[in-house]
């Protein structure tokens, strides 16, 4: 997920946008949890609390969840959203074969988006 990566997510519950922000700020919030929850979840939970992991897949779900329902890059929020629950709910009660499915989904997108979008190591998008 360093690819999206703009800035460091704070380790925190709260999404960083509202209902009124633009979809563009959304996503990259979103995906800047997503990040987070992926480093944490590679780093191991001697290192990044399970609380912390949690919270990063909450905001990022929340954020992708809002953005399909509004039809921003409905396909790829819905799949992010989709993964994120799956990742959630697996480290959530124990299911090691769902988190790894939300993990490897969150990971393939990350190639697409790159295919797609262009986006940079940077985290820009032209």
């Amino acid at each position: 997920m360093a690819l999206f990566r703009k800035q460091r997510a704070s380790a925190t519950s709260a999404p960083g946008w509202t209902v009124h922000d633009p979809p563009k700020q959304i996503w990259d919030a979103s995906l800047n949890h997503l990040a987070s929850a992926i480093e944490a979840f590679n780093s191991g939970p001697s290192v990044v609390p399970y609380e912390t992991l949690i919270a990063e897949l909450i905001s990022a779900q929340t954020g992708f969840g809002l953005l399909a329902s509004t039809n921003y890059r409905a396909a790829h929020a819905r799949a992010l959203e989709s993964a994120c629950d799956d990742m959630a709910k697996g480290l959530t009660f124990g299911d090691k074969e769902r988190t790894m499915r939300g993990y490897d989904g969150a990971m393939t997108l990350e190639q697409q988006l790159a295919a797609e979008y262009g986006i940079t190591p940077s985290g820009s998008e032209p």
